[in-house]
């Protein structure tokens, strides 16, 4: 009981690394994963084209090893989709991102942007259910439409219990 309460309380920050940069070998740097939707594990979440640059979206894709479909997921926030790279190189890191969080609303399509540290539209919780939440909304992110076609943009929605749209797979937490 206490641990589920733990884990609900923590955010989670997902990163991916970017294809010009080196994972870091430091100690505690997270390890990037891929995030899959329940309903089809052989999708992966991902960036559109594989292009890092602000307002680039965030769809799901038959799952390849590309490195725009790692997320590393660094202790407490889910900056979702973020470069990861040692810091020694100057790459700017992405972060999973809802947009301002005055226009949250269901079906706000999600995208990359620029990581910043407490940023409430890049900050996440991994819940217990499998559900990615928006910290401090109810909203979550959604596997749009439950459509698991190639390049389907996911968004975020109002959290529902043992909606399958909303519960993701990730391989492995660091």
């Amino acid at each position: 009981m206490f641990a589920a309460l733990v884990t609900i309380a923590t955010s989670v920050v997902f990163a991916v690394a970017s294809p010009a940069s080196s994972l870091d070998a430091r100690a505690g740097a997270p390890i990037p994963v891929p995030i899959h939707p329940i309903l089809n594990t052989s999708k992966c979440m991902g960036i559109v084209g594989g292009v890092y640059a602000n307002g680039t979206q965030v769809d799901i894709f038959d799952c390849n090893d590309s490195a725009s479909q790692n997320w590393a997921i660094n202790g407490g926030t889910l900056p979702g989709l973020s470069s990861f790279s040692s810091t020694t190189t100057g790459t700017v890191t992405y972060c999973l991102d809802a947009g301002v969080p005055a226009d949250y609303t269901d079906g706000v399509r999600m995208k990359i942007w620029k990581c910043f540290s407490g940023l409430a539209q890049q900050t996440w919780n991994k819940l217990e259910s499998g559900q990615i939440q928006l910290a401090n909304t109810n909203f979550c992110l959604d596997l749009t439409n439950g459509d698991t076609t190639n390049r389907n943009v996911l968004q975020i929605w109002t959290c529902t219990a043992g909606d399958t749209n909303q519960i993701w797979k990730i391989d492995s937490l660091q």
